[in-house]
């Protein structure tokens, strides 16, 4: 993957890890940082839907910033199998994670987005090792809380709790693989995401769309971790959020059928001590399709802010 948004170094390219947790690890190195942003993905984890995001922030933090972004088990662009990982396995991976993939002296901001902010208070919670190293939370649309209570999860809730519907969409990817010829898939993809609102998808996440709609594997782990989200992401964790309410930043889109606004209010009144905002603008819950650079922007100014923290 070599996105084209920006000239680097070679010692700065983007690399493309393949790991043995059937993950992938895509990097944006610094030359001489021990400051890392690491980026954890919603559903669908694939890491190509976040490359604009991650180029995007890289470029505005001037090359000083370590941008990192792991995929989810059973999401990463070399799996092809048919296990299957639910979120509680998900949160394990992450843990693992940070516990080893890190240097010892390494600072972070952890940028989540929709479940994947649900990951990283989960990673709190546990006070893991390395989240001492942790200097502030970003939660962007965060899906933290009722899930199945929420416009969209009233309506995928029920679907997604039919393994055989499950199947039926992992043989229907299936059919298409074989049916699509290589050379149409891209077109395939951005023609799928443009029928559902977003002709205007950069090209990694017309990329990734490919991925998740011509590989059954998986397809199939992105519906099974949504089922287990349905069933997981009850109340929200506020005593998590109370306890380090000092690095958590939690940013609501206002109109967004994961997580709606009655949902910032209830934050608001709950724990007015923690950073909660709402979006100014008409940013989607899938930001990182079309609004890439507009998050990224926000994002380098909360990052840079603890950076240059003295």
């Amino acid at each position: 993957i070599q996105p084209k948004l920006l000239s680097m170094p070679p010692e700065v390219s983007p690399k493309m890890r393949h790991l043995e947790s059937e993950a992938s690890l895509y990097k944006l190195d610094a030359l001489d940082s021990n400051w890392y942003a690491i980026v954890i993905p919603g559903n669908p984890g694939i890491v190509g839907y976040y490359e604009e995001f991650m180029h995007s922030l890289w470029t505005k933090l001037d090359g000083q910033v370590h941008v990192w972004a792991l995929s989810h088990r059973g999401h990463g662009d070399s799996f092809n199998s048919s296990k299957k990982f639910s979120l509680a396995e998900q949160v394990e991976h992450k843990v693992k994670f940070l516990e080893t993939a890190l240097p010892e002296d390494a600072k972070m901001v952890l940028i989540g987005h929709s479940i994947g902010c649900q990951m990283i208070l989960e990673l709190l919670r546990r006070q893991a090792r390395g989240t001492d190293r942790v200097a502030r939370c970003l939660l962007l649309f965060p899906t933290i809380e009722r899930m199945r209570e929420s416009p969209q999860g009233r309506i995928v809730a029920p679907l997604l709790s039919l393994a055989p519907l499950r199947w039926l969409a992992m043989a229907l990817v299936a059919l298409l693989s074989l049916l699509i010829p290589l050379a149409w898939r891209r077109g395939f993809a951005a023609r799928c995401l443009s029928a559902v609102g977003h002709s205007n998808a950069n090209p990694g996440a017309v990329a990734a769309t490919e991925r998740l709609l011509l590989s059954p594997s998986v397809l199939g782990n992105v519906l099974y971790m949504a089922h287990t989200e349905m069933q997981d992401v009850r109340q929200p964790d506020l005593a998590t959020i109370r306890q380090h309410s000092q690095r958590i930043l939690l940013y609501y889109g206002t109109d967004d059928h994961w997580c709606p606004t009655e949902y910032f209010a209830d934050m608001r009144r709950s724990c007015p001590e923690v950073d909660a905002r709402l979006d100014e603008g008409d940013v989607a819950h899938a930001f990182v399709l079309e609004h890439s650079v507009e998050m990224a922007d926000l994002c380098a100014g909360w990052v840079r802010e603890c950076t240059t923290a003295r």
